[in-house]
């Protein structure tokens, strides 16, 4: 939150609304009023070891879901918005608000994935945010475009190798290394 209001946007952490009967608060909600784009950032620190454990995918598709219904009880309560986050009323009237998850670590290799609201990890929105401060409608492109994957062909490429195992012969992806992949050269900023 503090790096983003270093940023000249508004950010906040704190702000609780209803959701089936009970409260429940934003992660963190960032605001630039001056372009009227608003992203809700739903964050996910999932806690593990090396391996990725059907208990992180599910834990990251839960935030899909949050941060969708968080957009949604915004969008239809602007007035109510602007009063819990002390803004000027008014302001948030012809805001677009985009929901994003934020894994802390890893995007656990594409196995959580929404069509709607893109999953990125700490160190990609942090990166972004350095390389065009306070744009949020531009990490609302880069993120939701997903510009800022490796790409099958150019960083990776995908072969179907035999696999033995017990006397049986499997046929199994493995996935090889071409290029490295670099945010300096390989994000698309529009």
């Amino acid at each position: 939150v503090d790096q983003l209001k270093l940023q000249r946007l508004f950010a906040d952490s704190q702000m609780s609304y209803p959701l089936n009967g009970k409260h429940t608060k934003l992660d963190v909600i960032t605001i630039d009023l001056q372009n009227q784009i608003g992203l809700v950032l739903e964050l996910k620190w999932q806690i593990g070891g090396r391996f990725i454990k059907k208990d992180h995918v599910d834990y990251l598709k839960k935030g899909f879901g949050q941060a969708l219904r968080a957009v949604q009880w915004i969008e239809n309560n602007r007035t109510l918005t602007e009063q819990r986050l002390g803004l000027a009323k008014g302001s948030l009237q012809n805001c677009k608000f985009f929901p994003v998850v934020v894994a802390k670590d890893s995007l656990l290799n594409g196995l959580a994935q929404h069509d709607q609201v893109p999953l990125i990890c700490n160190r990609l929105l942090s990166y972004l945010l350095r390389k065009r401060p306070g744009d949020l409608q531009t990490l609302w492109s880069v993120t939701s475009q997903k510009t800022y994957l490796a790409l099958k062909g150019k960083h990776f490429k995908q072969e179907i190798v035999p696999t033995l195992l017990n006397n049986v012969t499997f046929q199994s992806p493995k996935t090889i290394s071409i290029t490295p992949w670099n945010p300096e050269a390989d994000i698309v900023f529009p």
